[in-house]
């Protein structure tokens, strides 16, 4: 087949989409912006020349020259390529959280369980909790500690800082009833036979929270 482009000037009129579905003999022309692409000869067969194959995968004369410059030369064949390095793809293993060490959901709920039997039988500590329902303290607690061992992600309590802000400024809440929780958390762990390693990290989480409980002293 013989092809020949023109610009659009000598393109007639009529021929700007002259096409018959059926016949293959007929001669075409498309006029697209800035030529005029015409077939001179008709094709033999419906599924040969550039403006058939085009017409077949969308209407543009020109995809099928697109596909046909696209494909390797005959007894042509591509190099092969360089295997992909999967360090990108590949996610180092994450250490699991303290959370899953110290032993998940069971593990917490059973360690506040015990956390605020000590609590309430300390005289110093139990009038903090006079008249607080403990079944939702102690959920709270547990959402808490889940946060700050690792096990979820968000934490959507009050902040320590405002959580204690009444006790502090008009109950009396002070350091040395921090000191006396802490030992109470320690004495849990180890109660449920914790490893003390994992106890130091437990206590280096929680030591923290005391500059936000009373931040007026830490500076």
């Amino acid at each position: 087949m013989q092809t020949a482009f023109s610009a659009p000037r000598i393109a007639p009129a009529r021929a700007q989409r002259t096409l018959s579905s059926r016949s293959s003999t007929v001669a075409r022309a498309f006029h697209w912006p800035g030529f005029t692409f015409r077939e001179t000869q008709p094709s033999q067969r419906r599924s040969e020349g550039l403006v058939d194959e085009g017409i077949k995968t969308g209407g543009c004369p020109f995809a099928g020259l697109w596909a046909r410059l696209e494909a390797p030369l005959p007894g042509h064949h591509e190099p092969a390529s360089a295997p992909r390095s999967t360090r990108s793809s590949t996610k180092e293993p994450q250490a699991p959280a303290l959370y899953d060490k110290l032993g998940g959901a069971a593990a917490v709920d059973a360690a506040v369980g015990i956390f605020y039997k000590k609590i309430m039988a300390d005289p110093e500590l139990a009038p903090f909790f006079a008249g607080v329902d403990m079944k939702r303290q102690m959920k709270k607690q547990a959402g808490f500690l889940t946060y700050a061992f690792g096990g979820s992600g968000a934490y959507a309590g009050k902040s320590l800082y405002l959580s204690h802000k009444r006790m502090v400024e008009h109950g009396g809440l002070s350091e040395r009833h921090f000191d006396g929780v802490a030992g109470h958390l320690v004495a849990t762990l180890q109660e449920l036979g914790v490893e003390q390693d994992l106890i130091d990290q437990v206590a280096a989480i929680v030591e923290p929270t005391r500059g936000q409980i009373f931040p007026h002293t830490q500076q």
